[in-house]
């Protein structure tokens, strides 16, 4: 296609072959960085950073986007959400945000530590984390509780 002219040269590899072929998937993935890097990266922040959290994930992507842009920048966009489970199921709808980018700073303020609360997270050995835990867990139903 005169759109791609780089992946022509998979137009005759058939569709179950291209499952498996390194060569296609290295190509379409080096042809579709840019879009990744522009549509899909922002939304990564708080999952690279915690991991999966499962059903909050959708909203975790949707935090991570919103930190990434401006009012500005936000307004009027448009934003697919996706969400899959592990049976049968799945969410996608799509958010409109209010065109006059002064309707959103209020509900941006709101995330204005998200950045500076995941960088202030200290490390830990898993050892420590477990120990953590466990006082935590031993003092979730004691009452009162001095730490």
């Amino acid at each position: 296609s005169a759109q791609c002219p780089d992946l022509d040269k998979f137009a005759s590899v058939s569709l179950e072959k291209s499952y498996f072929d390194r060569d296609v998937e290295k190509a379409f993935m080096a042809h579709s960085l840019s879009r990744f890097e522009a549509k899909t990266k922002p939304s990564l922040l708080v999952a690279t950073n915690v991991g999966n959290m499962y059903t909050p994930s959708l909203y975790g992507g949707l935090i991570s986007y919103l930190v990434s842009r401006s009012p500005a920048e936000l307004a009027g966009q448009h934003v697919a959400l996706f969400s899959y489970g592990s049976g049968l199921s799945s969410s996608f709808f799509s958010l409109r945000m209010a065109s006059e980018a002064s309707a959103l700073t209020s509900v941006l303020s709101c995330l204005d530590d998200v950045k500076t609360r995941l960088e202030s997270r200290r490390k830990m050995s898993p050892t420590d984390f477990v120990s953590t835990l466990s006082v935590r867990e031993k003092a979730v139903h004691a009452a009162p509780y001095t730490p």
